[in-house]
């Protein structure tokens, strides 16, 4: 739209301002057309030129002051200086958007008193609200010019678009959207008019996506199950001529995503399977499967660290898998690098707690971490927990080798962190019964005969009541990889003591004990095993052949 349309209020503006200020004001449009001029000429009227003070504020878009156009070079330059009555010109661009369309400015003859520095710097701040009313009504016309132009059949078409779509202007106002945007942003209420990035405030799953503005790969929440995801922003200037935007969106599959998850992750079954039978692990079974189903944080406190992260991980991931997102801080390493990683700072500018928001931080090796950072992680845990804000909650999934009781009776750990994080507190005891060994050899046995294509691999009793006997000093670890050796070195479909035996020789899981039953059973695996001769197995076992023979003699072998 042209400021000329606007003659009638442009002239009403410029007279009101002449008797409140008493100066004369001009007004031109972008052509350097004469809409209205108050100052009344002795001599004949001076034509408003490219290279003037109006026409500079047109060419650059901003505010120009001249005290005395003696001292403005363009003015001494001008074939009509001599000629010209004004003395001071104060110039204030008029702007639609980001367009300049006109100049509103003050004039001042040579005799008048009305043109020193304060009265001028008065002048800007009167000029400068009449511009931006005039400018704000052109915009607005201008913005329902564009409404009325909008097409309704290719409106219709992206009404039945499967994809969420949404029309806006250079100001990111909404000029149309189709039925998909609507229910996926109705939490936001959108209207025509509305910013986008205000509709979009309303569904983002990051807060912080909003400080940096919205862009391609943005996600936001639906206000049913699962999520949409900014797919493109296209620039429809080429189209039209006009810096218009078409926004795209398009679903994020978050019930897939949680059905795969779900398979790859079945918590329960895995703590059906992990923990075993035993009566000591029986209470921590049933806490694991609590914390399943609420909101509380867990701390999981155990000898090995690798199972405590292992079973904490996967409560992360089954937290992350109802869209909540996830955090892991490890507490072990290097301070400087836990306390950027938890608060922020020169190396980190994003608050790891802060990020956790809504959503599960885990804390890897809880026990390690200095007692300030606990103290100020527990204030601020606390503090947020009575704020109360709706989706503002943390849910702390922790891990701990030590004891975290003990340290908290001996004034070495935060008693407020620790009541925060032992809402769910899962205990792993170390002391597996034989039961437990014999439970998990069979099901390992049985996933590493699937995955070897080995299926079918049965234990004999003799060998299952074997291996419970034996020592396994990194626990189900130490279980897990020697049923994989025992499924990679089966030929047969059967798992004999033997078959057992010898794996435990071939890969060193049995080493020469002090007691004469750990030595005969010693001389007689690598007798039996080793394919080695008398002289080769008297030098491993670093004794004459005479020892041995008196050994072969003691033992019956």
């Amino acid at each position: 739209m042209e400021l000329m349309e606007l003659n009638q209020e442009v002239e009403t503006i410029a007279y009101m301002m002449k008797r409140l200020l008493c100066a004369d004001v001009t007004v031109v449009d972008k052509h350097l057309n004469s809409l209205v001029n108050t100052f009344e000429y002795e001599k004949k009227p001076i034509d408003v030129q490219v290279n003037s003070v109006v026409g500079s504020v047109i060419v650059t878009g901003e505010v120009r002051v001249v005290e005395d156009k003696r001292e403005f070079e363009e003015c001494i330059r001008c074939p009509q200086f001599e000629e010209c009555e004004i003395k001071s010109i104060v110039g204030v661009p008029i702007k639609s958007f980001s367009e300049c369309i006109g100049v509103i400015a003050i004039l001042t003859k040579r005799e008048t008193k009305e043109s020193g520095k304060e009265f001028l710097n008065n002048a800007v701040c009167f000029l400068e609200k009449a511009a931006q009313m005039l400018g704000t009504k052109i915009s607005n016309q201008d913005y329902k010019k564009r409404l009325e132009k909008q097409p309704a059949l290719i409106n219709e078409l992206l009404n039945y678009m499967k994809e969420a779509v949404a029309y806006v202007d250079e100001q990111k106002r909404l000029l149309f959207f189709n039925r998909r945007f609507q229910d996926v942003f109705r939490k936001g209420a959108p209207e025509i008019g509305k910013n986008i990035e205000a509709v979009f405030d309303e569904a983002s799953h990051k807060k912080r996506q909003g400080e940096q503005g919205y862009s391609v790969g943005a996600v936001f929440q639906k206000p049913t199950n699962g999520s949409v995801k900014l797919t493109f922003v296209q620039n429809m200037k080429e189209v039209e001529g006009q810096e218009n935007y078409l926004y795209v969106f398009e679903d994020v599959c978050v019930e897939m995503i949680q059905r795969r998850q779900s398979k790859m992750y079945d918590l329960k079954q895995w703590i059906e399977e992990e923990f075993g039978i035993a009566p000591c692990m029986r209470e921590a079974k049933q806490i694991a499967l609590r914390a399943i189903d609420n909101e509380l944080s867990i701390l999981i406190e155990g000898k090995q660290k690798r199972r405590n992260d292992e079973l904490a991980k996967r409560y992360l991931f089954r937290y992350a898998a109802d869209g909540k997102g996830m955090l892991e801080i490890e507490c072990g390493e290097d301070e400087t690098i836990v306390r950027q990683e938890l608060f922020g700072g020169i190396l980190r500018s994003c608050s790891g707690v802060e990020m956790a928001k809504g959503r599960a931080i885990c804390l890897y090796s809880i026990d390690q971490l200095p007692l300030y950072l606990q103290n100020r992680l527990a204030e601020y845990l606390t503090k947020n927990q009575m704020q109360g804000r709706v989706g503002s909650s943390i849910r702390v999934i922790a891990t701990a080798k030590q004891n975290v009781k003990e340290l908290m009776d001996r004034k070495l750990f935060s008693d407020k962190l620790f009541y925060y994080i032992t809402r769910n507190w899962i205990r792993i005891l170390e002391a597996e019964e034989p039961q437990d060994i014999r439970c998990y050899i069979e099901q390992y046995i049985a996933g590493y005969a699937n995955i070897y294509n080995k299926t079918g691999i049965k234990v004999k009793e003799e060998a299952l009541s074997y291996l419970e006997t034996c020592r396994w000093e990194d626990g189900i670890y130490s279980l897990k990889r020697f049923a994989e050796l025992l499924v990679i070195e089966q030929n047969g479909a059967i798992i004999t003591l033997d078959n057992v035996k010898r794996v435990q020789f071939k890969y060193g899981y049995k080493g020469l004990g002090g007691t004469d039953d750990e030595q005969e059973e010693r001389v007689r695996e690598l007798l039996l095993y080793s394919g080695k001769t008398k002289k080769e197995i008297a030098k491993e076992l670093g004794i004459g052949r005479a020892t041995l023979y008196r050994w072969l003699e003691k033992y019956n072998l």
